[in-house]
């Protein structure tokens, strides 16, 4: 039998196709950072049990995959990453038929943070306590994961009723597996969480860690190894990093960033640029302060080989610019109700008649006076104010000045704003005891509270 000639040459170009054999391709895709996955092992097997076919390819920067000359057949395809045996889950396996040799394009994807929720914790009781914070806890000298650490999750519920506000400090806590994974199932969405990590005589510095409103959190943790060392801590040889204005636009000059709890704090140049060297190892909390901005306090992995770490203050003036005086009563403690919450006494109080019988130089001088708290001097003659916190020994407060929040002030800040023939009262709670008025967030350390006329 003949065909025409003009059939033959429309077939020739399907049958070469067939001969050839398809084109798959597409891109593997991270749903949790919104980004392509590079570096994950694309596996493409028939998924009939009398064809032996398979192949695997790895995904480029930009997450693309592709493979050449697949036969028509019915397949299996998934991706292997690190990623996901970090998060300990699987990305589901996809179904395809290859037919006539039709190319096809297909996107592979980490599983959501809703299904990465389910998988980990499974259904939650409550909605809008379902989230997860998942990680792997390492060892900063082993570099390696670390079994058997505790890992405590805390944060600040408040609940108002009609016999006023109660407060209330949910605390959840996990093991280590011994690949160092842990998950918090339940911490509340779109909400800050402190966390914690211990394990012997060795821990983490208490860190606040904001859960995003999808519900789900990675963040890793590192010991810096005092455990097994006879309580020496392993030292960073140098970390760099910038200081700059929340909207990435400016760098802050001369800011002074202090490592909480460790002595340490170095003054930033000109640019913003500072450097640490001979810091603890470790998840570390660190205070930045500079003129004109809000104090910040930051979680950081200090660790050899770490990226530049990138910290951004608040400008003060976008707030204080809209700031206006009706009253020169701020410190009034009947208006703002000090005597009250000293007849409840769930703190420790300081009137203004007691200021005037000690007769104190500084606002600090009031401060030695009263167990728990703590004045010590670090490098640059700087005095940093601490206090007994529910985590550890030494904390570091917040600070209100007539009922509005300051950050981290040190000594000599603490003197500058609140001069003592101007106080009217002194307000001190520790640990997890403090109205909710002076708790910005759950920090674990308590508030210092001072009222000025």
């Amino acid at each position: 039998m003949r065909f025409p000639l003009a059939l033959v040459v429309a077939l020739a170009p399907l049958a070469a196709l067939r001969a050839q054999g398809a084109t798959v391709s597409g891109i593997v895709y991270d749903s949790l950072a919104q980004a392509p996955l590079t570096g994950a092992a694309v596996q493409l097997a028939s998924a009939d049990a009398d064809v032996a076919f398979g192949r695997t390819t790895i995904s480029d920067s930009l997450g693309r995959f592709r493979f050449d000359s697949v036969p028509d057949g019915h397949y299996l395809i998934g991706f292997l990453h690190p990623f996901l045996d970090s998060l300990g889950v699987d990305a589901p396996l996809r179904e395809l038929h290859v037919v006539r040799g039709r190319p096809f394009r297909l996107v592979l994807a980490v599983p959501s943070a809703k299904g990465i929720r389910l998988a980990i914790c499974g259904v939650p009781a409550d909605a809008a306590a379902g989230a997860v914070i998942m990680g792997v806890v390492r060892d900063v000298r082993a570099k390696e994961p670390l079994g058997n650490v505790t890992v405590v999750g805390e944060w600040l519920e408040l609940d108002v009723t009609r016999q006023g506000t109660v407060r209330r400090v949910p605390r959840l806590e996990a093991t280590t597996a011994a690949n160092g994974w842990y998950a918090l199932c339940g911490v509340p969405s779109d909400g800050s969480v402190a966390l914690i990590a211990r394990h012997g005589g060795d821990s983490t510095d208490l860190i606040e860690v904001t859960v995003p409103a999808h519900g789900f959190l990675r963040r890793d943790l590192h010991l810096g190894g005092d455990h097994g060392a006879g309580g020496a801590a392993a030292r960073v040889t140098r970390i760099d990093g910038v200081v700059v204005s929340d909207d990435g636009a400016r760098p802050i000059p001369h800011a002074s960033v202090r490592v909480i709890g460790s002595g340490m704090t170095v003054r930033a140049d000109a640019q913003g640029r500072f450097t640490l060297a001979g810091a603890p190892t470790g998840t570390r909390a660190l205070e930045v302060h500079a003129i004109g901005y809000f104090p910040g306090r930051f979680g950081a992995d200090l660790i050899d080989g770490a990226g530049p770490l990138l910290l951004t203050l608040s400008n003060a003036k976008q707030f204080l610019d809209t700031v206006l005086i009706t009253s020169r009563q701020t410190g009034d403690p009947l208006r703002s109700g000090f005597l009250d919450r000293r007849r409840v006494g769930l703190g420790r109080y300081v009137t203004e008649e007691e200021i005037a019988r000690f007769r104190p130089i500084y606002v600090t001088d009031i401060l030695r006076r009263m167990p728990g708290l703590y004045l010590e001097r670090e490098a640059g003659n700087e005095i940093s104010i601490l206090m007994r916190g529910t985590f550890t020994d030494r904390c570091t407060p917040s600070f209100y000045i007539n009922g509005r929040y300051m950050r981290g002030l040190t000594a000599s800040e603490l003197d500058l704003f609140a001069p003592t023939d101007r106080i009217t009262g002194v307000e001190v709670y520790s640990g997890t005891i403090v109205p909710p008025q002076f708790e910005p967030g759950l920090s674990g350390c308590g508030s210092i509270v001072v009222w000025t006329r």
